[in-house]
């Protein structure tokens, strides 16, 4: 009972509680939308900036709501080395992807290693290892 009183006193201290605990909140749901990664090194990369940032958004297309474009990925991670790859994924950053055909239908946002795990199956994954080796650290 004294807590309620202390509070009915105070109430400017519910205000800067209530405030704060808003701003929290708002942060957390404004992470959604911060597209940055903790940057790979790209030293020895053989692709340019901007051919990385179109891989990465053929990446992105091809992760469709309801189906894959398999190929296209296999297509845009194909021919290239690790600080390739690592010039791909900072590109890409992090990005908001949809899902219904998994038996679920969810959104969450990802970073480029971590959306190929989750929208390729298994045997998706062995076979883009198998056509670019340099890709086998990442996923195994």
């Amino acid at each position: 009972m004294k807590i309620f009183k202390f509070f009915s006193k105070n109430k400017t201290l519910i205000y800067i509680i209530l405030g704060l605990l808003a701003i929290w909140k708002i942060k957390d749901i404004l992470s959604i939308f911060d597209n940055s990664v903790e940057e790979k090194k790209t030293i020895g990369s053989t692709i340019s900036n901007e051919n990385a940032k179109q891989r990465a958004e053929d990446i992105y297309n091809a992760l469709g709501i309801f189906d894959d474009d398999e190929p296209r990925i296999y297509n845009a991670l194909t021919g290239i080395n690790l600080s390739d790859y690592n010039k791909i994924y900072n590109a890409y950053g992090k990005r908001l992807q949809w899902s219904i055909n998994r038996n679920e239908n969810t959104s969450f946002t990802e970073d480029l290693t971590e959306t190929l795990k989750l929208f390729l199956q298994p045997d998706e994954l062995s076979y883009l290892v198998s056509i670019n080796p340099f890709l086998k650290p990442l996923f195994y």
